[in-house]
């Protein structure tokens, strides 16, 4: 027995490598036959398919041929919508920070318009962004949840409604709409610089964000009073409604404020030179608008908080002052607009779309627009740097700067229709082939490199939810067991802001023993579970 199985060991030890490579083959072998069939079982449905459609519904099937624009489009849209949906899922477990917790104090026991009062005399003329903070804060932090992803879907539809609004009857008009908005929305949370602070932070998004989605639905009311004709009573009352909305939207933020004035004055200007001595709809809800932004801008510079504010900050330099700061900070703020390959790459992505886009246009743009877009654009970006240089002495806070990049991204689109339009004329190999390429490559190359950051940084805010919801867990059993003082871990958060710390004076300690009216002080020793 033991001879036998030593020369089967020894046959099996000489045959081993040739029974490998057979069985390797005979697998390989049977995935390739496999395979095959599957494919060619795919091509004969496809090929019974096109007969199939071909013979009874041909205008159909020629209305959806997907050719290389149109794969461009539905493509970006996936990509662009994947980095959507993990933003969305990363606000998800926002929670109360820093200044969330003196908002909600002040709203729960003033109310929403006493609160809102409050704050104007007392810190900051952002009366709109005051209402809202109110309003949140009696709603509790439990609908925290939920804010950020629905700020992105309600975003997106705006942004959807404005390039339905603005583009003419299209081929594939609510696909490349969608592609458009989808893609510029993905673009703005990449290339701002502080996009935790500007989207995911209540508090910091509430200021910015607002302002931006009421602009962009602005413009789609003014081309749908444009549309049509309306009585006298109807252009009043659409009238009051511009004056109102550009009321509301430039209390959210000085910055906005004082872009709405000069975007809504330079638009004016320009209708009033080509319909001088006609009265139209148009002009009514532009000067209409001009007036309540210009109203807005009032309130918000004359706010009595103002001084108690700018009493943190140095004294508001003179004009060359400001000037030469805004100028700074500006140019360092567009350097960073293009220190990383997927910024590029989303850029170029953006414009090689719009081009796409502006290739269907029939109607022929003025080639002097190739030099007045982006001219323009660079003016509105700068106008959003002045207010933080007068206030503060120094740069815009980063998060506020989602509004330069907002204008940024929009005198991007506006650009790249025009381009497009000039290059349909032509239909050479750059517009019907180049162009498509690159959006393709550009746009789902660099969406599919931020949603692995994205995914990746997952775990921050999962473990500081979860930290927090025990700490807030904590904090209530104390109270509610009779204790006077509590004392919490102290725990850096995602958003960069002040965290408690073991000062019982320092404002975040202040404002969280407000909210949970106990004292809170935050250590690094070890605590004790509560009783």
């Amino acid at each position: 027995k033991r001879y036998n199985s030593d020369v089967q060991a020894k046959y099996m030890a000489l045959h081993a490598p040739r029974c490998r490579f057979l069985t390797a083959t005979a697998k390989l072998y049977q995935r390739f036959c496999v395979h095959f069939s599957a494919l060619t079982h795919l091509l004969t449905i496809n090929r019974w398919l096109n007969r199939s459609l071909d013979s009874a519904v041909p205008r159909v099937v020629n209305n959806m041929k997907l050719s290389l624009k149109t794969f461009s489009f539905l493509l970006t849209l996936v990509f662009s919508s994947l980095a959507l949906v993990l933003h969305g899922y990363l606000g998800h477990f926002s929670r109360y920070m820093a200044d969330d917790f003196c908002t909600a104090f002040y709203a729960d026991r003033l109310g929403v318009l006493r609160s809102t009062w409050f704050w104007y005399l007392n810190w900051s003329g952002r009366f709109s962004a005051s209402v809202l903070d109110a309003w949140m804060g009696t709603l509790g932090p439990s609908v925290l949840s939920a804010v950020v992803p629905l700020t992105i879907v309600v975003w997106l539809a705006a942004l959807t409604g404005f390039f339905l609004s603005v583009l003419p009857p299209l081929k594939n008009r609510i696909l490349i709409s969608f592609a458009l908005g989808s893609s510029s929305l993905f673009s703005l949370f990449l290339l701002t610089p502080d996009i935790r602070q500007s989207l995911y932070w209540g508090q910091g998004m509430r200021s910015v964000v607002p302002p931006l989605m009421m602009g962009t639905i602005q413009i789609v009311l003014l081309n749908y009073v444009r549309s049509r004709e309306w009585t006298r009573v109807q252009l009043w009352l659409w009238g009051t409604l511009s004056f109102v909305w550009a009321l509301v939207a430039g209390g959210f933020s000085e910055t906005y404020a004082a872009f709405q004035v000069a975007a809504l004055a330079i638009s004016l200007a320009s209708m009033l030179m080509f319909e001088r001595p006609k009265f139209s709809n148009t002009i009514l809800f532009l000067g209409a608008g001009l007036l309540g932004g210009f109203f807005a801008l009032i309130l918000v510079i004359l706010a009595p908080g103002n001084s108690e504010r700018q009493s943190f900050f140095p004294p508001p330099p003179g004009l060359t002052g400001i000037l030469a700061i805004s100028l700074k900070s500006y140019l360092i703020y567009l350097a960073e607009l293009v220190h990383l390959p997927e910024r590029i790459s989303a850029m170029l992505g953006l414009f090689s779309l719009a081009a796409l886009a502006g290739l269907q246009l029939k109607q022929e743009m003025n080639a002097r627009l190739v030099w007045i877009v982006p001219s323009l654009m660079l003016v509105f970006m700068f106008i959003c740097f002045p207010p933080a240089a007068y206030g503060t002495s120094d740069a815009p806070p980063s998060r506020t700067l989602i509004l330069p990049t907002y204008f940024f991204l929009l005198g991007i689109l506006i650009w790249g229709f025009v381009v497009g339009n000039l290059l349909g004329k032509k239909q050479s190999f750059l517009a019907s082939t180049l162009l498509p390429a690159l959006a393709i490559v550009t746009i789902t190359g660099a969406a599919f490199l931020h949603s692995i950051s994205l995914y990746q940084s997952r775990t921050e805010f999962i473990d500081y939810a979860q930290m927090w919801d025990q700490t807030e867990a904590s904090i209530l059993k104390s109270k509610q067991n009779g204790a006077s003082q509590v004392f919490i871990p102290v725990t850096q958060n995602w958003a960069s802001l002040n965290t408690p710390n073991d000062n019982p004076r320092f404002w975040v300690n202040v404002c969280m023993s407000r909210y949970y009216d106990v004292q809170i002080l935050a250590t690094t020793e070890s605590i004790p579970p509560s009783p």
